[in-house]
């Protein structure tokens, strides 16, 4: 038995047999026959159209309504990421005015004893004079 590629069927082929199967006109072997599929796939897909036929007669508001909370969540979360940026940037530009954050009262950096300025200019850096 030769093997040949392995065929991918479009969804609208597999509507079209669907639709066949659930009028009723031929039997599921002359289908499969026709269209040159397995009888158990032409069985597949006549279950998944009619379990989706539910869905499109379905009330659409609680769809609706799903994607509005997820919408609402996403747009929560974006006031708060804006709301957190623009307190950041628009802090006050003057160190020391109230509502600076404490940014005047951060400590101030160790002097190296290396630089030029130090108190024993004198010593190498061994600490040899």
């Amino acid at each position: 038995m030769i093997k040949g590629k392995r065929r991918r069927l479009s969804a609208e082929f597999k509507a079209k047999v669907a639709l066949e199967v659930l009028r009723g006109k031929a039997i599921l072997a002359e289908l499969a026959t026709r269209f040159e599929v397995h009888p158990t796939m032409i069985g597949q897909w006549k279950r998944q159209a009619s379990e989706g036929l539910v869905e499109v007669f379905n009330d659409g508001s609680a769809k609706r309504e799903e994607v509005s909370e997820a919408q609402t969540k996403e747009l929560h979360a974006k006031i708060g990421q804006l709301t957190i940026e623009r307190d950041f940037w628009s802090g006050p530009s003057v160190v020391g005015q109230e509502g600076h954050r404490g940014l005047d009262r951060l400590p101030q950096p160790a002097r190296n004893p290396l630089q030029p300025g130090r108190k024993n200019p004198g010593r190498g850096m061994l600490g040899r004079g």
